[in-house]
């Protein structure tokens, strides 16, 4: 080969592996890009997870505070020993009834317990006149004493403390206080509930275990009330651990968690941080007659993911050399024809999965609603049974059937029909949460399971989804207005998927012969 020839072939050789090279870059830049998208949608998802096992139904709480109060004036305890002994006996029998609260002490206006029922590992017991306390100068005594009739004061998350000592092991509570008030309207002292919150935080801590990044709970003042090392929290109940603080050992990332609600980013170490931001006792809880205080955003939670750069896959952490490296042994002809195989396939890939994942949708949903239909609803109602059990959480079971449906076919025709199946299916899932489940049962007929929900608490959501069916009009050239029985069972320790169903459903006929468009409610047997 001539000069010219090997000229012209060293000419076309470094032409060729520049196009090489750029390609090999491309193709590093592109993957590097879409694993970093990939892994930061997941941590967003694994904290979205953890965000929802906070969001627990305190309304439950405020009611039964606002009971008790009423108690209070009823008996007056602080004028007649009679009285007293009836309120003891009232916080102890409330105790009884739920595993959710520590202790329900009434204090008197300077502070001292006059009456103090303990919940006792789960057989409640009233404190001696003996070991009645001073709790004057503690914060929810001082705070919740300066409140008016119907407001209420929500503590931070802390740790219990007896006889001015963190009781151990460690108690994490929330206190609801409220005062109370005598027949003439005169306060003579507060009402105060210790809120459990052990179990909030061991459902936190198992929402998700398939990330392996660290999730952290932080108060607002960046102390962990959930850390990767248990001895990394509750530093704020101590002093000699006060340095043990997230925005102490990480300034710069707490602050920029702290800029906004929530967001994500790397560090200068590759280290993702994935966060958001819980209001635990925001607007959403108030109740008739009852005032939280408005300054609620001033108490917050921060949920933070902590996904390192050593569980970055390995792929995101390889260089350009190496991609030049392994391009530089190839051949044009194998790269085309792999390129061009692999777009085959991966075409072909893609077609099968939309179509198994349309024919998987079809199994799963009712054709006419869009909703689940029985037999995936049972699939995973079988699921949450059997979690609701394991964590010994209530479980609440609605049937739900259409009045009069069959008249309205045949009044108004099929047509109208389908039209109140569709909108009436519509309108439940607008009224249910996200982690319910909502199916068609079959013909006019719906079944609905709602986790971590009492029956008092399920009868409050049927009655709601019979209203916005009262409410609603469906037109089809004329225009209908329907109405809706709803029968509501609580999950019974004794009860299966067809049990706990079949009492809903015995519980929805009572209510149709009570004259329909109504809620009926059978306990557990």
């Amino acid at each position: 080969m001539n000069r010219r020839g090997i000229y012209r072939f060293l000419l076309f050789s470094i032409f060729g592996l520049v196009l090489l090279a750029g390609a090999v870059i491309a193709l590093y830049q592109q993957q590097h890009t879409h694993e970093q998208q990939e892994t930061a949608l997941m941590e967003k998802y694994h904290l979205q997870i953890h965000a929802n096992a906070l969001n627990d139904n305190l309304k439950y709480l405020l009611y039964s505070l606002t009971f008790l109060a009423d108690q209070v004036r009823l008996h007056q305890p602080f004028n007649d020993r009679e009285g007293l002994d009836i309120l003891a006996q009232d916080l102890l029998s409330f105790l009884n009834t739920t595993e959710l609260f520590d202790q329900v002490r009434l204090l008197d206006i300077r502070g001292m317990e006059v009456a103090r029922a303990n919940y006792n590992d789960g057989n409640p017991t009233l404190s001696q006149q003996d070991k009645l306390q001073w709790k004057g100068d503690r914060y929810y005594f001082r705070e919740s004493i300066k409140l008016g009739k119907g407001e209420i004061y929500i503590s931070p998350l802390d740790l219990n403390v007896e006889y001015g000592q963190v009781e151990r092991p460690f108690k994490p509570v929330i206190r609801f206080a409220m005062p109370v008030f005598d027949q003439q309207d005169h306060k003579v002292g507060i009402i105060i509930m210790n809120y459990l919150a052990e179990n909030m935080l061991r459902q936190f801590r198992k929402a998700d275990a398939s990330t392996e990044a660290d999730i952290m709970l932080l108060n607002s003042d960046g102390y962990w009330l959930v850390a990767p090392e248990p001895a990394m929290e509750w530093g704020f109940m101590f002093p000699e651990r006060k340095k043990q603080n997230f925005g102490e050992i990480n300034p710069d990332v707490w602050h920029r968690i702290l800029q906004s609600e929530n967001g994500q980013f790397y560090d200068d170490n590759g280290t993702l941080f994935t966060f958001t931001t819980v209001y635990p006792f925001g607007s959403g809880l108030h109740i008739p007659f009852v005032h939280i205080r408005e300054d609620y955003k001033r108490y917050f939670w921060k949920l933070v993911s902590r996904y390192p750069e050593s569980l970055v896959p390995a792929s995101m952490r390889s260089n350009h050399g190496f991609y030049l490296q392994w391009f530089t042994g190839m051949a044009l002809a194998i790269v085309a024809v792999c390129a061009l195989l692999a777009g085959s396939i991966e075409h072909r890939r893609l077609a099968t999965e939309a179509f198994e994942e349309k024919l998987q949708q079809q199994a799963m949903t009712d054709s006419l609603t869009g909703v689940n239909n029985r037999w995936y609803f049972i699939k995973q109602a079988s699921l949450e049974l059997s979690r609701a059990r394991r964590h010994r959480q209530p479980l609440t079971a609605l049937m739900l059937d259409i009045d009069h449906f069959k008249k309205i076919n045949d009044t108004h025709g099929h047509a109208m029909g389908d039209k109140v199946l569709k909108e009436t299916s519509r309108t439940c899932k607008e009224e249910l949460r996200d982690i319910d489940m909502f199916c068609r049962w079959g013909g006019e007929e719906f079944v609905a399971f709602l986790p971590m929900t009492t029956g008092k608490q399920g009868v409050e959501v049927a009655e709601r989804i019979r209203l916005a069916i009262e409410r609603l009009e469906v037109t089809n050239n004329q225009t209908i207005s329907p109405t809706i029985s709803i029968g509501v069972a609580e999950l019974d320790e004794k009860d299966d998927i067809d049990s706990l169903v079949a009492r809903a459903d015995a519980a929805m006929y009572k209510a149709k012969k009570g004259g329909r468009n109504c809620v009926e409610f059978l306990g557990k047997t």
